[in-house]
């Protein structure tokens, strides 16, 4: 269990490293708290790529990428106005 929340741990900090890198080519001047939680939520989307893959059913993929979704989308917005 705790190689697993570990390893989770690790790669969740990895998708906040890209997002800030991604951030870093954006002049963040204009964002705002809402525009750093969309454009993490829209990052957060990609990850139905897998359920595709998978041949698994939307529902699935709702309950499966809503948490990433949803911390993307916390994450974006505090590295928007993390200047």
């Amino acid at each position: 269990m705790a190689k697993t929340f570990g390893t989770s741990f690790v790669l969740m900090f990895l998708m906040n490293f890209a997002l800030a890198f991604i951030f870093s080519f954006v002049d963040r001047q204009d964002f705002d708290f809402a525009q750093g939680a969309i454009y993490g939520a829209f990052i957060g989307l990609s990850y139905g790529i897998n359920i595709l893959y998978q041949k698994k059913s939307f529902s699935l993929w709702l309950i499966d990428s809503s948490y990433q979704i949803l911390y993307l989308a916390i994450s974006g917005s505090i590295l928007t106005v993390w200047k």
